[in-house]
């Protein structure tokens, strides 16, 4: 079954779970773009930090938008993003602050008029199960000067499966968000198939870059598999 059916634009999103074998914790983002700054863009591996930033030149226009940390460490807890956000998380957690109180203050994106959800997910080892909160901060219907926060948690999530959201229902003008509860994302196999199967159900012109990071749940070893458009 296809992730997306009739979808071909999901735009950003994330997913969160487990694979096969249960010991590790995978986390996979995906970038689409349509505009020329949005397709010419990577994702690259500084540290444990995942970063998405320009091709060449970059955009002056919006950076924060299209430029961020989408991926980070926080001790045995795991953020990943589809903004800036990832700061945001990141501050308030070493802070002593939740996830969902982290991102209390934030919106949706200022782009107008497709005012952007931001979504955003937190897997944490720290007792040796694997918890996971999504987020989705999506503007309020007929309302855009509004917020409206999501929180989706899961303590238990089957092998070889995962949680995730994205930003886009369709393509469009405005591009209509995606509404509901998370998708389910197959994780079968090892980093490479699980990157290779995403990449393949985001074919199409508006594809940029994939990260797929594995967590090893007894080590929290992090490990990477990259797939990008224009390699």
């Amino acid at each position: 079954m296809p992730l997306f059916p009739g979808n071909p634009y999901p735009g950003r999103g994330l997913a969160v779970g487990l694979n096969d074998g249960g010991d590790q914790a995978v986390v996979v983002y995906w970038l689409m773009g349509r505009s020329p700054s949005s397709q010419a863009r990577r994702m690259t591996a500084v540290g444990d930090d995942v970063l998405v930033g320009p091709t060449g030149e970059p955009d002056p226009e919006h950076p924060a938008l299209i430029y961020y940390r989408a991926f980070a460490r926080v001790g045995e807890r795991f953020v990943i993003s589809n903004g800036d956000q990832t700061d945001t998380i990141v501050d308030g957690l070493h802070a002593g602050a939740s996830f969902e109180t982290a991102l209390a203050a934030r919106a949706h994106e200022p782009d107008e008029p497709h005012f952007t959800s931001r979504v955003s997910a937190l897997v944490d080892l720290t007792d040796g199960a694997t918890h996971l909160t999504l987020s989705r901060i999506s503007a309020a219907p007929g309302d855009p000067a509004r917020s409206v926060h999501e929180t989706f948690a899961f303590e238990e999530c089957p092998a070889g499966s995962s949680y995730g959201l994205h930003t886009y229902a369709g393509d469009g003008n405005p591009l209509p968000p995606m509404t509901g509860a998370p998708i389910r994302v197959p994780l079968h196999g090892d980093l490479d198939a699980i990157a290779d199967f995403v990449w393949a159900e985001l074919a199409g012109p508006f594809r940029v870059a994939l990260a797929v990071i594995g967590i090893d749940r007894a080590t929290l070893a992090v490990d990477r598999r990259f797939r990008h458009a224009t390699d």
